[in-house]
């Protein structure tokens, strides 16, 4: 027989098992230290590095969620400001002109996660078993938005909201 007791936005189950109120086994993840407010840096690149592509200045990196207890799988939710000429892009709020920053599944850099909303859910397994963790590969690369790309520093956010089940 179960009981469920609302506490506060989380739905608590408690099993009652010879006359003893069992807690359930609640899953748990959370994102390592070192990736809270993360910053990456991308390489510096020419304005004629965008002659004939659209693309420069590739740098892989990852998310990492840890110390996963009874979890399987981290779910991670990318959002942030639009570029208005290309909206799958994070907008630069820098002061180069012509471009924008697009993040990429590292598994697949045809693929692109979307500011607006596009693709913008990626996940990774959890491994290693109970205090185990899930690693989420990425891509970030400068983004021509603009018959021409000006000099100047680029400046995107992201935001990234993790879940696990």
């Amino acid at each position: 027989m179960s009981y469920f007791s609302f506490d506060g936005v989380n739905i608590i189950i408690h099993r009652i098992t010879g006359g003893n109120i069992v807690p359930p086994v609640v899953p748990t993840c959370t994102i390592i230290g070192t990736d809270i407010n993360k910053t990456v840096t991308l390489p510096k690149v020419k304005s004629s590095d965008f002659n004939g592509s659209p693309s420069a200045g590739d740098m892989p990196f990852t998310l990492t969620a840890g110390n996963c207890q009874n979890a399987s799988l981290a779910t991670f939710t990318f959002s942030g400001t639009a570029d208005a000429a290309n909206p799958v892009l994070f907008k630069n709020t820098g002061s180069a002109t012509g471009v924008g920053v697009r993040i990429y599944p590292g598994s697949d850099s045809s693929q692109t996660i979307g500011a607006n909303g596009t693709n913008n859910v990626q996940t990774a397994q959890v491994t290693g078993g109970q205090g185990g963790q899930a690693v989420l590969s990425l891509g970030a690369q400068y983004y021509k938005t603009a018959a021409t790309v000006g000099a100047g520093q680029v400046t995107a956010i992201a935001t990234v909201t993790m879940s696990y089940n």
